[in-house]
């Protein structure tokens, strides 16, 4: 199977992408982001990449030093970027993340109050 990804089908450009930090959307608009390693059997490798990691029972994205492999043929667009912008997303999302599940607890928090008082206002109607 060649080698080849996206429209253009230009595997110079991914070449030139080694050791370099990228962002590849696939044609089914999934996003990987990360180092580009190396170029293998049509498959370019992410090392490190940006995941999710389960810790301190919460998810969080970071760098993950570990390989990801993306089948070229399902690359559209790959965009240049640096490991500073990656990590700053990861921070953002994290902390996106935080707040909302506070927001979550707290909505849910409230329900459960209305939901107590109704029921109190019912035994008292008894």
């Amino acid at each position: 199977m060649p080698d080849e990804f996206g429209p253009k089908k230009d595997r110079t450009f991914i070449t030139s992408c080694i050791k370099e930090y990228v962002i590849i959307y696939l044609e089914n608009s999934s996003t990987f982001s990360g180092r580009v390693d190396r170029i293998e059997e049509g498959e370019v490798i992410l090392f490190p990449y940006q995941g999710v990691e389960y810790r301190d029972d919460e998810l969080t994205r970071k760098l993950i030093e570990k390989e990801r492999s993306i089948k070229m043929g399902l690359i559209a667009v790959i965009d240049k970027t640096t490991k500073k912008n990656i990590e700053a997303f990861c921070n953002y999302y994290n902390k996106r993340e935080k707040l909302e599940d506070k927001k979550t607890q707290q909505e849910n928090l409230e329900v459960y109050r209305k939901a107590q008082n109704k029921k109190e206002n019912l035994s008292e109607k008894i």
